[in-house]
């Protein structure tokens, strides 16, 4: 595949979690104004947990299939004997982020999304702000020194 379609891809898939983000912000208007779900109308913190299940699911579903493709790119391309250790790092945070969710999931509290709602946005505010700016764009930088040679 050439280059500019990979990066057309990436910036795709970049640009799809940022939407993510903003829908997760969107659930619920307080979410990071109280700690939990007391005091809300039990229907609004159902539909709620309804939307955070919905979100995480499409999360997981593109994370999986993100990292892949990264993974992917890093070994076809044959950046990992150039540059093994930010291939080595940039691999280990898909490790943590994938670890960070599936605890996220397990720590779900029935009747009480807003935790939840708040683990999800700052791990994708993570992943957008930490994740992509030091490893992407580094994985970015060696695919085009990768495409010149």
């Amino acid at each position: 595949m050439p280059l500019a379609d990979i990066l057309t891809r990436i910036d795709g898939e970049h640009g799809r979690l940022s939407q993510l983000l903003g829908a997760v912000a969107c659930i619920c208007p307080d979410h990071a104004g109280r700690d939990d779900c007391r005091g809300c109308d039990p229907a609004l913190a159902r539909a709620c947990e309804d939307a955070l299940h919905e979100h995480l699911g499409e999360m997981l579903a593109f994370m999986t299939g993100h990292f892949r493709y990264e993974d992917g790119l890093m070994r076809d391309w044959r950046l990992i004997p150039v540059a093994p250790e930010a291939c080595d790092d940039h691999q280990r945070d898909h490790t943590r982020i994938s670890a960070a969710a599936s605890r996220m999931v397990a720590e779900l509290e029935p009747g009480n999304p807003r935790p939840g709602i708040r683990a999800l946005h700052a791990l994708l505010d993570h992943w957008i702000e930490r994740h992509i700016a030091e490893h992407d764009q580094e994985m970015i930088r060696l695919l085009h020194g990768a495409a010149k040679a």
